[in-house]
Parts: C-alpha cells; structure tokens; sequence
C-alpha cells in the first residue's frame, strides 16, 4: 500500500518582495508565531508534549541527490523544525512548523 500524507497550510502571510524597513515582515511572523503557539498549546493539552523533528537532515540528503520520502522532503524545503504528535495508529503523525516558500 502506498504512502499517504498531507501537507496544509493553515495560516500565510503576504509576500514581502518591496518591503523596504522590514516591519511589516516582522509583524506577520510575529502573528504566525502567536497562531502556532495557540495551536502547540492546544494540542500539547490533548496529546502530551510534541517531539522536536529536525528536518535539516532530510534537506541536506535531497541537496545530496538521495531520495527522501514525501512529506520530509516537501517540510524540508520549508523550515528547519517541525513539532510533532504520534498518533495511535503506528506509522501517523501531526506535525505543526512556520515555513517560507518561494
């Protein structure tokens, strides 16, 4: 049977391209923060503390030509870290991270 995974974007900011001081960019991550942090919370609350997943090691092994299985390689082209809940059922996991596209 396959793999089955989904990536979803709750949150995003606009883009920043003619953003000359900065501030504007500061107050999106800061409000990205505080959305992430409300949801840690939520879900630490529920289902225990997360695990801290390092997602640098997959990135580093994709910009070495081997192959890293969705969804790391996708996660690992967007940040460094990701919080994560096992679920029950062996195999799943929540992973909750701020990312930058583009």
């Amino acid at each position: 049977m396959a793999s089955e995974h989904r990536v979803r974007i709750l949150r995003a900011s606009q883009e920043f391209w003619d953003e000359d001081d900065g501030q504007a960019a500061c107050e999106a991550d800061a409000n990205l923060r505080a959305y992430l942090d409300a949801l840690i919370a939520a879900l630490t609350a529920r289902w225990g503390e997360p695990l801290v997943t390092d997602l640098l090691p997959y990135l580093r092994a994709a910009l070495e030509g081997e192959a890293v299985p969705e969804p790391m390689n996708c996660l690992s082209q967007l940040t460094g870290s990701m919080q994560a809940w096992p679920h029950r059922d062996p195999g799943r996991w929540l992973g909750l991270a701020i990312g930058q596209g583009g």
